[in-house]
């Protein structure tokens, strides 16, 4: 009952001053999150480039700055424009929208650059060069880091 009406449209001033409030903080905080996404991105790509093509990387790295661009553009009209709480429900749709694009180009790299290392080498560098205990009488097959993805039945 109380979840159904949340999502009703707002019908009092204080509710538009309410959600209005929220879209502004939302608006005034993508700032920083774009501003770090995008650092991100850089240091992400940086690091990727020895192990895929420039291409793949750039392209990826292309779209996901472009997302964080487009997060800034439109927070600087929203706050160069005359917002009226009336209006609030197409500037949150637009940062619904960005969100999710931002979102999708994250999940692109988890799709493209999955199988990039071993997962045991993406703990750190110093990680990567300590190989484990063999417990006795195992084998040491069952320590290979491999994806869930290139595991077959057949190599067990």
């Amino acid at each position: 009952m109380g979840f159904a009406a949340s999502n009703s449209p707002p019908t009092s001033p204080l509710d538009l001053r309410v959600r209005a409030e929220l879209v502004r903080t939302a608006h005034e905080d993508s700032l920083y999150g774009a501003l770090f996404a995008a650092g991100i991105v850089v240091l992400f790509g940086a690091t990727l480039l020895p192990a895929f093509p420039a291409r793949t990387v750039l392209v990826w790295a292309a779209l996901a700055l472009a997302c964080n661009a487009l997060r800034l553009t439109v927070r600087w009209r929203y706050f160069h424009a005359l917002v009226l709480p009336e209006h609030m429900a197409g500037w949150a749709a637009w940062f619904v929208a960005i969100s999710a694009v931002t979102g999708l180009s994250w999940g692109a790299a988890a799709w493209i650059f999955y199988d990039a290392v071993p997962p045991i080498a993406c703990c750190s560098s110093s990680c990567s060069r300590v190989s484990p205990p063999v417990p006795r009488g195992s084998s040491s097959r069952f320590l290979r880091p491999t994806s869930p993805i290139s595991t077959s039945r057949s190599s067990r």
